[in-house]
Formats: structure tokens, sequence, C-alpha cells
């Protein structure tokens, strides 16, 4: 377990390094991680407007070109967050300032984005995207899915795991601590590969521990994991870690298609190539300005990009043109998101949060059993109603 002082400042997701004294390598290392942000996002939103739309509702005329494996852009997000949240717990020293950093990062963009998606949604229902007003409130939770609510978009879903993965990670940082992380990185693996094999073979495995555990993902993000401890923490040691990295392919092999191997292989080179070898370069620093605003990108593609897209049809705008003016709206108001709402909510709250009298006490609790309660107990209220939910 790390030390945990009463004083330390407040670090935020991808801009993590913040937390320990900057350097040009941390520098470097972030535009080349906004980057990989940047082509994940950039990959969704081509999926979904290209071979998802087909799949759905179908262009009038086929599109140019279709990105059918755009869908793994996830998959690298999930490697993202492997390595930025690992980086992120290793250098928080309060509790409080890891949830206020992920609260200020997550929540206020969202909020908003899912409010100007359901306007949207109402204002434009052909296709059939709907929920109910008292849906679309639940969907603030942003774990909605574990309770059964039905997302204003698709997307959301990824959200749920990823908080799921916050969650584990910040109950594991309490309790065994990031100093040997081999010590749960090898269960938690080794847990996916055993529910991978039993449906494999055909059989069930619990659906609430596979969905709590997030165990059909972890290997990615356990990629994102060895990444850090290999090229920043430099701790790696081709005898243990090289067996977790083994681990890792072996569950992604029994899980998925062969060609999701291949697909891991290369996101694996290419997270090396943009954030350790190649950041400096023009291209990636092009990319990193996507990747500043790819949250609120990923959150206002799909469905509002979908209804522009399918209007555009209607009007006789071919597939291409419109598929291009479907990105250019989806940038645009990413952007706006970014500049009115996700950047200025994170320096108020994070603000706030220092100034406030309260701040103090709260954040120099460091009693790791009130922490770990209050974790768990957090856990445990989802978890029931999860169980209220299915059988209801």
């Amino acid at each position: 377990m790390q030390p945990l002082s009463a004083s330390g400042p407040i670090h935020g997701g991808a801009h993590a390094a913040a937390a320990l004294p900057a350097s040009a390598a941390d520098d470097s290392r972030l535009h080349g991680v906004d980057a990989l942000r940047g082509v994940a996002a950039l990959l969704v939103m081509l999926f979904h407007y290209t071979t998802r739309y087909q799949e759905k509702f179908g262009h009038v005329s086929p599109p140019a070109f279709e990105v059918h494996w755009g869908y793994l852009g996830v998959n690298l997000f999930f490697m993202i967050s492997g390595f930025v949240i690992f980086m992120t717990l290793e250098r928080t020293r309060r509790p409080a300032d890891f949830l206020v950093s992920r609260f200020s990062r997550l929540f206020p963009a969202y909020w908003v984005a899912a409010l100007v998606t359901w306007t949207i949604v109402q204002l434009t229902p052909e296709l059939g995207k709907n929920v109910s007003p008292l849906a679309a409130i639940g969907n603030g939770l942003m774990f909605h899915g574990l309770l059964g609510i039905p997302n204003i978009d698709g997307v959301y879903w990824t959200l749920e795991v990823e908080l799921l993965f916050y969650w584990a990670m910040f109950l594991l940082w309490l309790t065994v601590g990031f100093a040997a992380p081999v010590r749960w990185l090898a269960p938690w693996l080794a847990l996916s590969i055993v529910a991978a094999a039993v449906q494999r073979l055909g059989f069930a495995f619990p659906y609430i521990v596979s969905r709590v555990f997030i165990l059909p993902y972890f290997p990615y993000f356990a990629l994102g994991v060895l990444l850090y401890l290999y090229f920043v923490r430099r701790t790696f040691r081709w005898r243990v870690e090289g067996l977790i990295a083994a681990l890792t392919l072996l569950a992604i092999a029994i899980a998925d298609p062969s060609s999701r191997l291949v697909w891991t292989f290369s996101f694996v080179v290419l997270f090396v190539l943009v954030a350790f070898r190649w950041q400096d370069s023009f291209a990636v620093r092009a990319l990193a300005r996507v990747g500043i605003i790819s949250y609120p990108l990923y959150l206002l593609h799909e469905t509002i990009g979908w209804t522009l897209i399918h209007r555009l049809d209607a009007h006789g705008v071919g597939a291409n043109l419109a598929i291009a003016i479907a990105c250019a709206i989806a940038l645009t108001l990413a952007l706006v998101l970014h500049l009115v709402v996700e950047r200025p909510a994170m320096r108020s709250i994070r603000a706030a949060w220092r100034r406030t009298p309260s701040a103090a006490s709260v954040a120099a609790i460091t009693d790791r059993r009130r922490w770990i309660g209050a974790t768990v107990l957090i856990g445990a209220a989802v978890l029931v109603g999860n169980r209220l939910t299915l059988h209801s």
C-alpha cells in the first residue's frame, strides 16, 4: 500500500503527469496519449457513420468506403485507460483527489452531452432511439445500464465499463497497492481466461461476476498497465510481467476471433510508436488536438450523426457528402462542448475543491478502512440494484 499523504494536488486523467514535477518527457508522452485518443475516437466515429449506419438504416447509396473494424477503437480506448488510470493513481497522494478529478473529468461533459442528444432525439424521433424522461434522468448515473435503464446513446455502455474499472483500481490502490501489480493482474486475468473458456465451451459463467469485473474487457486494460510498467516505470521483468502479457493475449485469443488478436498486436505497436517514438512528430501533435476533444466527440457523435445523415439522405445528399458533413458537425460540437463545458468545469470544480474548507478535512482522511469501506459499500449497492433489476 502506498502511503497516503494529507497534502497534494488534484491529478486529472489524461493529464496525470502533472501530479509529479513536469518534464519534457511527460509532456511528449501526453501528446502521444492524446493522439491515441484521437485515433480511437475517429475510428469509432467512422465505423458508426459507415458500417454501423449501413447495417441499421442503410445509406441511400453505398459510401465509398467502410471502416468495418473501427469499433475496435473502443479496445484502444480501454488500453489507454489502463495506462492512464494506473499512472494517475500511482501519482495520487490523497484518495479524495482522485475522486474529484474523475468526477470533474467525466460527469459535467457527459450530462450536457446526454441532454443535448436526448433533446435532439425528441425533435427527430424517426430513428426510434427515444427514451423516456425518467430513463434520461437515470442516464445521469453513468452506471445506469446495471440498473436496466436504456441508454440515450448506444456508446454509453463503454462508460459503465470504464467506471467499473476505476472502481476496481481505486479499491486495489487502497488495499494491496501498486508496488507489485502482478499480485492482482494475475488473478484478474486468470478469471478472464476461465470465463472466456467456460463460455467458449458452451457453458454459462456467472453473468454478474463477468459484468462487474469487466472480464471480457479487462485484458485490454491490462495491456495498458503493462505498457506503463515497461516504458514509464521501467520495472517490467520478462519472467514475471512477460508471463502476465502472455496471459493477457491468451485471454483475448480464447474470448475473441483470431483476427482480434492481430488487431491487438497492431494497437500495441501503434501505442508504442505514437506515445514513445513519434510523440514529437507533426502528425502526432495534430492528432493530439483531436484527442483533446475525444471525450465529447465520443459522447456526441453517434445518435446526432445518424440523425443528420438520415435527414441528408432523405434530401438526396449522397452518402459520402452526408458522412463528411456529419463528421464536421460532430467535431464542431465536440470542440464547443470541450471549450464551454468540459475544460471550464474541470478547472472550476478542482479549484473549488481546493478552496472549500471541508476539502481539507475530507482529503485528510487517510484511514484506509474508511475509504475501503465506502468503496466496497458503493459497489455492493450497485450490485444489489443490478440483482433487483434482473429479478423485477
